[in-house]
């Protein structure tokens, strides 16, 4: 498929199926497939992150929620739109609170700027209070590096100690 806008749709269609018919717990392992192939769209394996974190925080699937939220390519905007999304769509009430109590200066400035935080009191009042105690911008994508660098201390530890050839 060479057309970008077609492979865009077409990761729309099929994370929105997937949500639509019940399957949460077949996002994941179908992103997991999916960033792994090689594209010529090099920004697609970051649209279809984005795409699915924006829609699983606004059904409240806290699992793609969890997954997504520190990633690199989740950009202050699109963490701000997850939060208006699970504001005015998630029913569960889960990952609005979840988004804020992990988002740093860059995200709540983002979300500052939208039009719920100039038309719903209640929204804008959580998020300049929340903007009161916020980390500095950069420390949730930070989060996403240190879990890395922890990921790979634990292989080094496990490959030198031979763990990875016990049964």
């Amino acid at each position: 498929m060479e057309n970008v806008c077609r492979q865009e749709d077409t990761v729309r269609e099929n994370i929105r199926s997937l949500l639509d018919a019940g399957r949460h717990d077949s996002v994941i392992p179908w992103m997991n497939a999916f960033v792994s192939r090689t594209f010529k769209n090099e920004g697609l394996k970051e649209f279809a992150i984005e795409w699915a974190f924006c829609e699983g925080a606004g059904d409240g699937i806290m699992k793609i929620v969890e997954e997504f939220h520190v990633n690199p390519s989740i950009t202050p905007d699109n963490y701000a739109t997850g939060l208006i999304r699970s504001w005015n769509w998630d029913e569960s009430e889960m990952a609005f609170p979840f988004l804020l109590s992990h988002a740093d200066m860059d995200d709540l400035k983002e979300a500052e700027g939208c039009w719920l935080h100039e038309d719903v009191p209640r929204f804008r009042r959580i998020i300049d209070k929340a903007l009161e105690t916020v980390p500095p911008g950069g420390t949730r994508r930070n989060r996403f590096l240190e879990r890395v660098k922890q990921a790979i201390i634990t292989l080094q530890y496990a490959m030198n100690d031979k763990v990875w050839k016990e049964e």
